[in-house]
């Protein structure tokens, strides 16, 4: 393992500036992000906006989420969140996280990263390039194999995949994805599509469905507390046991992944004094033709669990949304959360819309045959 000195330090790159920057020319530094999650959510969110408002739905990634997914560590311990400055100026990002992965019955340290934005002015430099490659360099120096992301494929105007396209050697798409959808506030989800049809099949749904305002929260479903910790991190590993590629959740993340500062709400099933089952989720606004709420469930361990109190469970954090003014819940289709359940809480699944883009990091990896993945949907 590398020092986190080198892990950290900067790397400049001289280059031209394209014509339709405001500078003629300029020297790009490429370093480790150590400004503020404030600064982070305000450049990201203005780059995203400027290039697809109103043309596909977009998350609004607020000062609290980008705190708890990617800023809670010191920068000496976040070396996959790579910024590039033009001067005093922020231009680009390419972010992500380490985790430890088990692949194909192997232990591998990988990267979930995300939030691929380089300013509209300066996308003709070179920038996503310079970062790509002091990423593959760090990736590189640690150990560590790939870095998976996502290719949003449901819009030609996605920028993901034609940037990732341009490094068929590196770049693979094991698999695509959808989500599994539920939606709790039928008016207010049809207004915010912005698919017209999809609009109208919302509002449809909300004629028949039950809705989560009906549904009493099971008594036996509580909120987290950090005595939890050793129950959940034992849960999560069922979470691998029908995916041949998925985080190896270890006790430090999984402790932040649960409770931070209140933005993740986790509640548990507890039966007999025991915890035998957990819900994890956050929630964001998303900018369609409207602004709504949505959670995104990112765990849902419940192998132990009989399906009443498994649906029990979900009932009670769909609920527990509905209250807190969420008009969708969302899921990524993996094979580690029941489809039976999900059906039964009036769960949806969505096309696959999602490819998952692997990056090779290190030419001797070697993917195999993996297709069932537990990952984050970020």
């Amino acid at each position: 393992m590398a020092s986190c000195v080198a892990e950290a330090r900067s790397v400049e790159f001289a280059v031209s500036v394209g014509k339709s920057a405001r500078k003629a020319d300029g020297m790009l530094q490429v370093r480790t992000y150590e400004g503020t999650a404030d600064e982070l959510s305000r450049f990201v969110g203005s780059v995203w906006r400027a290039t697809y408002a109103g043309k596909m739905p977009l998350p609004i990634w607020d000062e609290a989420y980008f705190d708890w997914q990617l800023l809670w560590r010191p920068a000496s311990n976040r070396p996959a969140c790579i910024a590039a400055y033009d001067g005093d100026r922020l231009v680009g990002t390419l972010l992500g996280e380490e985790f430890r992965f088990r692949w194909l019955g192997r232990e591998h340290l990988g990267t979930q990263g995300s939030w691929l934005s380089v300013d509209p002015e300066y996308r003709r430099a070179g920038v996503a390039g310079l970062m790509l490659k002091e990423l593959k360099r760090r990736h590189i120096e640690r150990g560590a194999d790939f870095q998976i992301g996502y290719g949003y494929e449901g819009s030609r105007l996605s920028l993901g995949p034609k940037f990732w396209g341009k490094y068929p050697k590196d770049t693979i798409v094991p698999k695509k994805l959808g989500f599994w959808a539920r939606v709790l506030n039928y008016n207010a989800v049809a207004d915010w599509e912005l698919n017209r049809l999809e609009g109208i099949g919302a509002r449809t749904l909300g004629w028949w469905q039950r809705g989560a305002a009906r549904w009493s929260p099971d008594p036996q479903v509580r909120p987290y507390t950090p005595q939890d910790l050793p129950a959940c991190l034992e849960l999560t590993h069922g979470l691998l046991d029908k995916v041949q590629a998925g985080i190896n959740w270890e006790r430090e993340r999984l402790a932040h992944q649960l409770d931070y500062k209140g933005f993740p709400v986790t509640l548990v099933h507890q039966t007999d004094g025991q915890v035998d089952g957990f819900v994890n989720y956050h929630v964001l606004d998303y900018l369609g033709r409207t602004t709504i709420r949505v959670a995104m469930i990112d765990l849902l361990a419940v192998n132990e669990l009989p399906g009443p109190a498994a649906r029990g469970l979900l009932k009670t954090a769909l609920r527990k949304m509905h209250d807190d003014n969420v008009a969708l819940c969302l899921m990524l289709r993996t094979p580690s959360f029941p489809a039976g359940v999900l059906f039964r809480t009036g769960f949806i699944p969505r096309p696959a819309d999602q490819a998952i883009l692997l990056t090779k990091m290190r030419p001797e990896f070697d993917v195999g045959s993996a297709r069932r993945f537990h990952v984050l949907w970020r």
